[in-house]
């Protein structure tokens, strides 16, 4: 028996070297990056929305004012940062203590040194013998949970772009 090939064998071996190139740790890095890059999209979606991942609204300030809950300044939101980068995931996180109270809410807080807590809000200067609790307003999905459809929706269809583009 006699077999016989034909065809382009320069496709053939672009093809080859495409897979090759496709599967590297680099190009698997790149997309995490891009993935991870999405993921503080979300985040940022969801302080300008007041929402948690899962979309539920947050709580309303105790105390109404005109700028955004929590972030007069911005500093838990500019907080969020790419921790961890492989080509088998990212790791995205906060570096402010505060997260965590945002993330899971806080008990009341009552002064330690003085007879009563001196802050600002509402425009104005105020004391209290305490304050709270805080309900929490969440950020980031729970670890336990799963990725909110939502989420879950946005980082496949970016994942689907950058695979294209590196195809």
């Amino acid at each position: 028996m006699r077999a016989v090939l034909s065809g382009d064998f320069g496709k053939l071996d672009a093809l080859g070297n495409r897979i090759k190139r496709f599967g590297t740790k680099t190009t698997l890095r790149g997309i995490s990056g891009e993935m991870a890059g999405e993921t503080h999209e979300l985040i940022s979606d969801g302080f300008d929305a007041e929402r948690s991942p899962e979309g539920k609204k947050w709580a309303a300030r105790a105390i109404p004012e005109n700028s955004p809950i929590n972030f007069r300044r911005g500093r838990l939101r500019t907080s969020f940062k790419t921790k961890r980068l492989s080509a088998s995931g990212y790791v995205v996180g906060s570096t402010v203590k505060h997260s965590l109270w945002a993330q899971k809410g806080r008990g009341p807080v009552k002064p330690k040194k003085k007879s009563v807590l001196k802050f600002y809000a509402g425009g104005r200067w105020r004391s209290s013998k305490g304050v709270g609790p805080a309900p929490a307003r969440p950020v980031v999905p729970e670890r336990s949970s799963r990725v909110p459809v939502g989420w879950q929706t946005r980082l496949r269809q970016k994942a689907q772009t950058e695979l294209n583009k590196r195809w």
